[in-house]
């Protein structure tokens, strides 16, 4: 809902990001009530606060990620659709029908895209990515899940970290991610998304 408004109106950054802590706060609720190996975690540990403060942190930082990667058409849509299509034929079976939903969107957003995905679909792909990590207590399936996206991921953690290392003002916009520089070097939307995805399936497989 936020993200639709930030599209229509370019809301405050404090209203996006509180509202990223409140959908950060509703995830590890969910997760402690739903998942008991989760909740274990929690009430075993010493240092649940501090727990908490990074997870809304992780969570956060995934949704902007995402949100961070949805610059050229067909991109971001096509590598979730690979990695939620795996993981709902493998993990999660009810992913199947957002799967369904991202690769009719693709229809439409593969370049020369007629639509756009917005804040209103990236930061809702990021939080329901967040909140496919967080729900699951054991280190294994958290890794394959940061594991098959890493290519999303690890594009805008190191952009942020080189643009901090050249005091950078790092909520500024910018065209200094991989994908962006590829695009700005000559290739096409379809190639880099292509590339990208094939990176995701790859990293799927192994995965397995």
């Amino acid at each position: 809902l936020v993200g639709f408004l930030d599209d229509r109106f370019n809301l405050s950054r404090i209203i996006r990001y509180g509202s990223q802590i409140f959908t950060a706060f509703l995830i590890v609720n969910y997760s402690l009530t739903s998942n008991s190996n989760f909740k274990a975690l929690f009430e075993s540990n010493p240092l649940s606060n501090l727990l908490l403060i990074f997870l809304i942190i992780a969570i956060t930082a995934i949704i902007n990620f995402t949100n961070f990667m949805d610059g050229l058409d067909g991109f971001l849509g096509s590598s979730f659709f690979v990695a939620f299509l795996f993981l709902s034929i493998t993990y999660e079976k009810n992913l199947i029908f957002l799967t369904a939903g991202i690769f009719s969107f693709l229809i439409f957003n593969w370049h020369p895209a007629k639509i756009f995905m917005g804040d209103v679909g990236s930061t809702f792909l990021g939080a329901v990515f967040a909140g496919l990590i967080i729900q699951k207590g054991n280190i294994q399936d958290i890794l394959i899940r940061l594991l098959i996206l890493s290519p999303i991921f690890m594009d805008s953690f190191f952009t942020l970290i080189r643009r901090i290392k050249n005091r950078h003002k790092i909520f500024t916009p910018h065209k200094l991610h991989v994908y962006q520089r590829l695009n700005q070097a000559g290739m096409e939307h379809s190639k880099i998304s292509i590339i990208y995805a094939l990176g995701v399936f790859i990293l799927c497989l192994v995965s397995l």
